[in-house]
């Protein structure tokens, strides 16, 4: 997959790890010994409630050595990061 920000030529090409669409997440879990897979649930679900024209939201990774895991999200009208910034996307 190929992502870019909107008006850019440079692009980034990344390996989804995970996807959520609404409601694959029905509540948060609340436990104190909640691992790392709980937290990026939690957190996945916090984006849900409290955006909801977010759709989807993947996880990916760019695929080059040390590339940190990175959220995009879904909307009606296109992909963004989660700084709300439009992203192009080619799957």
């Amino acid at each position: 997959m190929l992502i870019r920000y909107a008006g850019q030529q440079q692009t980034i090409r990344v390996s989804l790890i995970h996807a959520w669409d609404r409601g694959d997440i029905i509540e948060p879990i609340m436990s104190a010994s909640s691992g790392p897979k709980d937290c990026v649930r939690n957190w996945i679900f916090d984006l849900f409630d409290r955006h909801p024209d977010i759709e989807r939201v993947e996880m990916v990774r760019g695929i080059f050595k040390q590339s940190e895991p990175f959220a995009i999200r879904r909307k009606a009208d296109g992909w963004y990061d989660c700084q709300d910034r439009r992203l192009e996307v080619e799957k």
